[in-house]
This record gives C-alpha cells, structure tokens and sequence, in this order.
C-alpha cells in the first residue's frame, strides 16, 4: 500500500465519523464556515486535535488573512490606525481625507485624488475594516453624510457548547 492509500483511508475515516456523529456536537457559536466547523466537531473522534484548537487555527489564520489585508489597503490601514490612536473618528469625508492627509499616514495619489475619489476608496474598504474590528456607520445628519469609525467590542472564539439535548433540529444539506 502506498501513502496515497493510507490518505484515503484516513479521509474516509474523517468522514465516516462525522456522518455517524452528525448533530451530536453543538458549536456555542457558529464561527465563519460554519459548516465546516461543524463537520470537523462531528468528526473530533478521530482527528488528532481538538475542535477547540481546530476553531483556534480556523480564527488565527483568519486573522491573518483580515490583517494582511488591510496592510495591503492604505486607507483601511490609515483609518484603523487613526482609530486604533485617537478612539472613534466623526465626520465627512471630506472632514476625513483632512484628517488623515493632516496625520503622518502615506495615502496613495490616487486614493487621494478629490473627496468623492477617496469617500469610494473608503466605501470599498469598510467590509476589511469591519472583519479587523472596525465599527462603520453613515448616516445623514443636518443634511451631511457622516462616518463614524470606532473600535467593536471583542468577542470570545466559538467552541463546542456543552453537552445538552439539540434545541433545534439538526441542519440538513439541501440538494
């Protein structure tokens, strides 16, 4: 037998467990693939780390993805930054490319061109932002558009909730 085989043994195995124990293990809370989450607790059995570490390195590398992602972005980087430093930011955007080109933050040319220039770089920023931590909020006031930027409050990484009947049916795959 080849490694080949010994890696489909091992697969069919993952799978046979988490087919046998499906809905047996409830997630506290349902982390971002959740149904992958969910197939690895059903599949704890035979893997040789726990759902905890698993949901640990699901979130890390998640983490890493989120920050390498606003490094790469100038304004995302710039505005989290300016938050992350001096707390929640209020203002147009015109009152924000002010602030930050006023700042030591390096904006590119072409981030910075005009306001409505920059306000599409920063709308296409805020999904980045919010994975990092970053609160995004418009609204109109006195006519105005204004942004708010401010630091979300942190959450606990999910885990496997205790062992307790199903409150809802299992999930059934659809097709």
């Amino acid at each position: 037998r080849g490694l080949g085989d010994v890696y489909k043994r091992q697969l069919l195995d993952i799978v046979a467990s988490a087919l046998r124990n499906r809905g047996k293990h409830r997630l506290a809370e349902l982390p971002r693939m959740a149904d992958f989450a969910q197939f690895i607790a059903d599949a704890q059995e035979v893997l040789p780390w726990s759902i905890d570490d698993f949901l640990g390195a699901l979130n890390a590398s998640r983490a890493e993805q989120v920050e390498a992602l606003v490094q790469s972005d100038c304004v995302a980087s710039a505005i989290r930054t300016m938050v992350d430093l001096y707390g929640p930011w209020e203002g147009t955007m015109a009152d924000l490319l002010a602030r930050l080109s006023a700042s030591f933050y390096k904006l590119s040319e072409n981030a910075t061109r005009n306001v409505a220039q920059f306000g599409i770089r920063v709308r296409q920023a805020e999904a980045v932002l919010r994975s990092s931590g970053i609160d995004v909020d418009r609204r109109k006031t006195n006519g105005r558009l204004v942004q708010r930027f401010s630091r979300q409050a942190v959450q606990g990484l999910p885990t496997l909730a205790q062992p307790t009947p199903a409150t809802h049916p299992p999930r059934t795959s659809v097709g």
